[in-house]
Parts: structure tokens; sequence; C-alpha cells
């Protein structure tokens, strides 16, 4: 498999299977940026000003779909904003009579599916919760009653 005659960095690096971190595997390689990609990105961006012109003069002149490139690359897309809502109905019951108060609310248009989806992944964070702490309590009861604690 490997030489025993050949020692040195690379034989190193070849058990390790990988090169350190700013050294490469092949550095008499190609170097970077010297691809057809890189020839590419350059002569696009040549170009890119009179594209964006005529791009600009054409929405001017009404082509929508020139106004709706421009439009899609300078302003992003509007995403939903969450407001605040009072939920009396979560402060009452068991965490799965919450979560059947938020189906309700959703079912009546009260709330929308987004605000309804984060609520019921609270309420699961929340009965987590409740799981941790109730084992921590069991675990502390069991260290107790056989008098020694448990190994960690």
């Amino acid at each position: 498999m490997s030489n025993p005659e050949k020692t040195g960095p690379q034989q190193v690096e070849r058990i390790q299977g990988r090169f350190p971190p700013g050294r490469s595997g092949n550095p008499k390689g190609r170097p970077p940026g010297s691809g057809k990609t890189a020839l590419l990105r350059a002569r696009l961006l040549e170009g890119c000003p009179e594209v964006v012109e005529m791009l600009i003069e054409r929405a001017r002149e009404g082509d929508v779909q020139a106004a709706r490139i421009i439009l899609d690359k300078v302003l992003p897309n509007l995403k939903p904003e969450a407001t605040g809502v009072s939920l009396p109905l979560l402060d009452q019951g068991s965490l799965s009579d919450r979560g059947e108060s938020v189906l309700g609310l959703l079912a009546s248009a009260e709330i929308g599916p987004e605000q309804a989806s984060k609520l019921l992944s609270v309420l699961v964070g929340v009965a987590r919760l409740h799981e941790v702490t109730e084992l921590a309590k069991r675990i502390e009861v069991l260290e107790t009653t056989q008098k020694r604690p448990l190994p960690a």
C-alpha cells in the first residue's frame, strides 16, 4: 500500500487523507480563474452596461418583460410580515386543548396558516420543555429513593 522508503510531508498527507489548509493537492495545476467560466464572466461584464441600458430603454418604451427583469433584480419579493395577536384561548387547558384552539382559530380564519404553524411549533417546544422537566423530576426521585446518584 504505502512505500516505506517514501517519507515526507506528501506521504504523511496521503496517509491522513487531507492536505493542510491553504495547500493545493496539485500545486502545478491550472491556476484559478483561467477556465472557460472566467472567460465567459469577463465577456459578460464587458457588455453588461449596454445590456442594462437597453433593458431600461425598453422598459421606458413599455416592454413589460424588460421592466419585470429590472424589478426582479432590483426589488426583492415581499415576504409576509407577522403581526402581533392576542390569543386568550391559549392560556387555558392542556397543551392538546391549546393546539385544538389554534386549529379552531385557523378554521374560522381568525389567523392565517403561517401564524397557526408558528403557534403550533411553539406549543411543541413547550411540550418538550414539560417532558424534560418531568424526566428531571423522576430522575431526582429515583436518586433519592436509591440513596446514591446514578452515573452521568
